[in-house]
């Protein structure tokens, strides 16, 4: 079996197949907000809500104070190596390397959302990376905790959306819906 030695590999280009298949298959990877880290642990602005007044001709414009706090982002490596036989690098009828490139990025991408999105276990570092949404809406901290009482029914997911858009910050251009593929 040979070994690849990855040492002169150079970084995916951002429009490479394998991220491609990443950007298709995570919706966080997709949609999130790319920080750039520079360090193990960053801290990065978010900004509160804003407000839009309505101002008569010749009055003072109000002045608006938004709330602006911080997001803790803590960098996580996700990877893994895998050992190609060289009969399989020399077999012409599949290209094995993108084949397993592509693999890997479905692989990665479900890893990914499901721990940023689903997890219900407390973040160990290890099989648990970070503490997902799922588990900080529905932990009761800051008052917020989430509950069924037995299995969501596409009326309780309309009565939900109904419910967005009918709020204040509502926008449909900038709205994403994030659900389980059985809705």
């Amino acid at each position: 079996m040979a070994r690849v030695n990855a040492n002169a590999w150079v970084p995916e280009e951002y429009g490479s197949e394998v991220l491609q298949t990443v950007n298709a298959n995570s919706a966080v990877e997709a949609l999130a907000r790319k920080v750039a880290m520079t360090s193990d642990t960053m801290k990065t602005p978010r900004l509160g809500s804003l407000n839009v007044e309505v101002i008569q001709k010749g009055e003072v414009y109000p002045e608006d104070q938004p709330v602006m706090d911080n997001v803790l982002l803590d960098a996580v490596k996700f990877g893994d190596r895998v050992i190609i036989a060289e009969e399989d690098l020399d077999d012409a009828k599949v290209d094995v390397v993108t084949a397993l490139q592509n693999e890997w990025a479905v692989a990665y991408s479900r890893k990914l959302d499901n721990a940023c999105l689903g997890t219900t276990a407390a973040a160990n570092g290890d099989t648990v990376p970070f503490e997902s949404v799922y588990r900080a809406v529905s932990q009761g901290a800051a008052g917020n905790l989430i509950q069924t009482g037995g299995a969501v029914t596409y009326a309780d997911l309309s009565s939900v959306l109904g419910a967005a858009e009918g709020g204040d910050y509502y926008s449909d251009a900038d709205t994403v819906v994030i659900a389980h593929t059985k809705f």
